[in-house]
């Protein structure tokens, strides 16, 4: 089986690590005096919806760079920062896929990178129309920079159903959504790869996978605040507290989970793909905090891997993890 991706190299930034074109962000200046480095890392860029959408982090006028320096969607303390773990709640802020493509720094790049998207709509009509934008718009940066057609893939990112007495029938119902948007994209020619998280059923990330526009699954997202117990992660212990500060903060949303909690769980759901017979390429992330943590996913089955907290939370390991990315997937 021919891999689509592996000129994207052994190692990628989870999306949205080096914002929306690889500018970093405004505190990255600073973290590079620890050791902060992204040289090996492929972009992907953070996660844009059709349309501009406001989120939780107010942009300055440009629509991608933060109006606040340490954004109060993000959280992290010295408490949380000892056990490596973070919240966030962005909630996708961004100007939207054609402001994004009209600034042209997509067609500045040189080496191959992802765009990564999301439907963001609550019927499958809207979902539909969404991702029919991300196709003509795609289509159109193809067309006028036909060099990209080599360079670059696209991450679909999906939110699992966590809750209600219809799962199943929300599963079945995301995975439909999953066809439909890769027959519609498939038509662009580029790779195609679903970003899913740890909540959902090996066999329906399976079912995912076996589309045949599909070169390959990443995961994980973040796992939902709430969902936290069921995955044997102490909130209390982590953040001092059952509910979350972001709530605190008086957000909506009580976040997502990133950090070293998550690593186990991702390797254990990369073996179970792998155990269930899934042979297309694997990225793995989630918890990634240093050189070690790469052999945990290699030896799971990963064929690449991706790092995102581990630049604020662990920032002086980011070389010799990225390093060792390299040298693992040499053998």
């Amino acid at each position: 089986m021919t891999d689509r991706l592996a000129k994207f190299g052994p190692i990628w930034g989870a999306s949205g690590v080096q914002g929306f074109f690889g500018e970093g962000y405004p505190p990255h200046r600073y973290l590079k005096f620890f050791g902060l480095t992204f040289d090996g890392l492929t972009l992907t860029a953070k996660t844009t919806t059709a349309q501009s959408n406001k989120g939780n982090m107010p942009m300055e006028k440009d629509g991608i760079t933060p109006q606040e320096f340490l954004p109060r969607c993000v959280y992290v303390s010295p408490r949380s920062w000892l056990y490596g773990s973070a919240l966030n709640a962005v909630a996708l802020s961004g100007p939207g896929i054609n402001s994004l493509i009209e600034m042209g720094e997509w067609q500045k790049q040189t080496r191959p990178f992802f765009i990564s998207i999301m439907a963001i709509g609550k019927t499958v009509q809207e979902k539909n129309l969404e991702m029919s934008t991300f196709q003509v718009y795609i289509a159109s940066l193809l067309k006028w920079w036909p060099f990209l057609q080599d360079l670059l893939g696209v991450q679909i990112n999906y939110s699992c159903p966590n809750t209600g007495e219809n799962m199943e029938e929300m599963l079945q119902e995301l995975v439909g959504q999953s066809q439909r948007d890769m027959n519609m994209l498939g038509m662009l020619g580029l790779p195609l790869v679903p970003k899913i998280s740890v909540l959902f059923p090996v066999e329906y990330a399976q079912e995912i996978g076996n589309d045949r526009y599909c070169a390959g699954l990443t995961l994980s997202n973040t796992i939902p605040w709430d969902d936290l117990p069921k995955f044997g992660i102490d909130r209390r212990k982590i953040f001092g507290s059952d509910v979350s500060p972001l709530i605190k903060r008086g957000f909506k949303q009580p976040g997502g989970y990133s950090g070293k909690e998550l690593l186990p769980h991702v390797a254990h759901y990369v073996r179970e793909l792998r155990a269930a017979g899934f042979r297309k390429h694997i990225n793995a992330g989630g918890g990634i905090l240093g050189p070690s943590d790469i052999d945990v996913l290699y030896d799971s089955g990963a064929n690449s891997f991706s790092l995102g907290s581990i630049a604020f939370l662990r920032c002086w390991r980011m070389r010799a993890t990225i390093a060792r990315a390299y040298k693992l997937c040499a053998r």
